[in-house]
């Protein structure tokens, strides 16, 4: 037993025995994990925490519902939220309680080690097992009786290299493994094994999705670090297929399966593209809602929105005590991302009329156009001292970070608060509007003046009481 030969084949029976012993082990763990713990979480998601969601965002859109209907039913989405986000792990000699987000990327990067240690131990195996027939044919003399020399026959170290190493070549090996020249079953099962992993991976992958919209608060990081699990398993995949020469060669000769420099930039190009991109991509596609306490702390300039299941009408965060509204289109402007959770609905506007600091806080990149809206409602209900009120908190607004900032002012809510003053007869009010505008020392503000303070002016005709026919937007004045 001290021929070299003796030594390769010894070390390649003890590693593959110890090899398929943890590869069974471990494969059979995380299709078990994967059975009875994330098909069922995922289900529980689906089935469980998406109808709460949805049920809790009906019941709070509706004006109708009473307000111990809403807390009911946010106490019910909340308790369901909770009993989702914990899932535990039983792995050999472990039992691992992680939270239900973690869970799915963290299968998945387990799998992409399985199929690391998977690649790593089948290059080991080849190259004891051809070093040590290398051996034996110098050392015999004998390159025929080669019949099932191994001792044991490894199912998942398929298919065998192709092209011929310096002495051993692939049929050669095939012998001495004790196997016939016909092994395509054997390569199917192994190629169909990768398949297998690779779908199993992206099923997760869909599921971690599903599980960072939901429990997280759409925030996809931990699902992007899943794709990169995806990604690296399906490189190593490629490059089980890519071994192509058989590695019988010793320390004091050129490697045959040495990795082309092509080979290696592309990679490693996928790589670093991947682990560059996909933080970037989770940055942008969530950014947490700021907790405001004064206003504005929205960016005015470049408004985006966020599409929500509730029912079109205003609703106030709870916990910013920010007005916003939701559009026709079930969209929220001003805002990347907010909890749906936290927000009620505003059944008065009551507050609106009130000083700032006394009421909710209106988004101001829908303030102008919200503010209009509501104003003119209540003109519709003849609250003619309401609508008045609101309109002159946005114009103090657009005065305080506007026109101090030399922006663009919103002239037609001036213009409409002018028109009010007019027609109903509130000339203090108009005194304080027309004095705002003096100071302000902008010009078109002041052509607008000089249309308010003379009596012959066309605007004036247009708001006198005297017009029947006067109409905002729609709304008789």
């Amino acid at each position: 037993m001290n021929d070299k030969h003796s030594i390769f084949f010894e070390q390649f029976r003890s590693r593959a025995t110890k090899a398929s012993s943890t590869i069974f082990i471990w494969m059979i763990s995380l299709v078990i994990i994967w059975i009875i713990v994330i098909v069922p979480k995922n289900h529980e998601i689906k089935q469980n925490l998406i109808p709460s969601k949805n049920a809790y965002s009906e019941v709070n859109s509706s004006k109708i519902k009473s307000t111990e209907t809403k807390r009911e039913s946010q106490k019910t989405y909340e308790s369901i939220k909770q009993s989702s986000e914990k899932v535990t792990f039983k792995l050999p000699g472990w039992d691992i309680p992680v939270k239900t987000i973690y869970a799915f990327p963290l299968w998945s990067f387990i799998m992409f080690l399985f199929l690391l240690f998977l690649h790593e131990s089948r290059k080991t195996l080849l190259q004891l097992f051809s070093k040590g027939l290398k051996y034996y044919f110098i050392e015999q003399e004998n390159r025929t009786d080669l019949q099932d020399i191994s001792g044991v026959n490894p199912f998942w170290i398929f298919p065998f290299p192709q092209k011929k190493g310096f002495e051993v070549s692939s049929i050669e090996i095939k012998k001495a493994i004790g196997l016939s020249t016909n092994h395509n079953l054997r390569q199917k099962f192994v190629f169909f094994l990768h398949l297998s992993i690779i779908l199993l991976q992206f099923h997760v992958l869909y599921m971690s999705f599903v599980a960072s919209r939901y429990l997280n608060d759409g925030n996809l990081i931990w699902a992007y670090i899943n794709v990169l699990s995806c990604l690296l398993s399906t490189i190593i995949i490629y490059r089980w297929y890519r071994f192509n020469y058989v590695p019988d060669q010793t320390p004091d000769e050129n490697k045959t399966n040495k990795i082309s420099r092509r080979q290696v930039i592309a990679e490693l190009t996928i790589i670093g593209t991947s682990l560059v991109f996909f933080p970037i991509a989770s940055f942008f596609s969530y950014r947490p809602t700021k907790n405001i306490n004064n206003a504005p702390r929205f960016r005015t300039k470049k408004p985006s929105w966020f599409t929500t299941n509730l029912k079109p009408g205003f609703y106030i965060n709870l916990k910013s005590e920010v007005i916003h509204q939701v559009t026709k289109k079930q969209i929220i402007r001003a805002v990347n991302h907010i909890a749906e959770s936290n927000l009620d609905s505003v059944e008065s506007f009551d507050a609106l009329s009130k000083p700032p600091s006394q009421r909710p806080i209106l988004n101001p990149n829908i303030a102008p156009k919200t503010m209009e809206e509501i104003s003119l409602q209540y003109i519709k209900e003849k609250k003619i001292n309401e609508a008045s009120d609101i309109l002159l908190n946005l114009v103090l607004h657009d005065v305080k970070y506007r026109l101090a900032r030399a922006e663009k002012p919103n002239i037609r809510i001036y213009d409409l608060l002018a028109g009010i003053c007019k027609r109903y007869k509130k000339d203090k009010l108009l005194a304080k509007l027309t004095e705002l505008v003096k100071r302000s020392n902008n010009d078109a503000l002041k052509r607008r003046l000089n249309a308010w303070e003379s009596p012959k002016s066309n605007w004036n005709r247009k708001w006198d009481i005297e017009n029947k026919k006067l109409t905002w937007a729609g709304v008789p004045m």
